[in-house]
């Protein structure tokens, strides 16, 4: 994480989380300067005056040529000891089917909860979001 980041100004992003059933969409990184190859949610950094909203909708499309709705504001992460910021939306599809964007996203998958945890290259913290919905 850049040094530019502080608690005072930390790094905001948006953390996507779509849901069919008992499954979430989640991303295998591409090879990538953050955590290369490893699973996570679909999202990223919020740009200077953008909303979350849009970041959401935005890092959908680039990540996965997907639009979606950003319904609810789940809750915020905090993480590197408050430098970095990232705010959980839940968001349905609006429009096709993700498609992997091969600069940004080297795979995609539904996965359960228990798919999730079972993984050993998952970025530490992306299985917080189960305890929010108790799964």
């Amino acid at each position: 994480m850049g040094e530019r980041y502080t608690i005072e100004n930390p790094m905001r992003g948006v953390i996507g989380v779509l849901r069919r059933e008992d499954r979430f969409l989640l991303i295998q990184r591409g090879n990538v300067d953050r955590a290369p190859y490893q699973w996570c949610f679909p999202g990223g950094g919020i740009e200077e005056g953008e909303s979350e909203r849009d970041a959401l909708v935005r890092e959908m499309r680039e990540e996965l040529s997907v639009g979606v709705e950003p319904l609810e504001r789940l809750f915020v992460q905090t993480k590197h000891g408050g430098r970095l910021l990232l705010y959980w939306w839940s968001a349905r599809l609006i429009g096709g089917e993700p498609v992997a964007n091969p600069s940004e996203v080297a795979a995609f998958a539904w996965l359960t909860p228990d798919e999730v945890r079972g993984r050993s290259d998952v970025i530490p913290g992306t299985d917080a979001i189960f305890t929010h919905f108790g799964v």
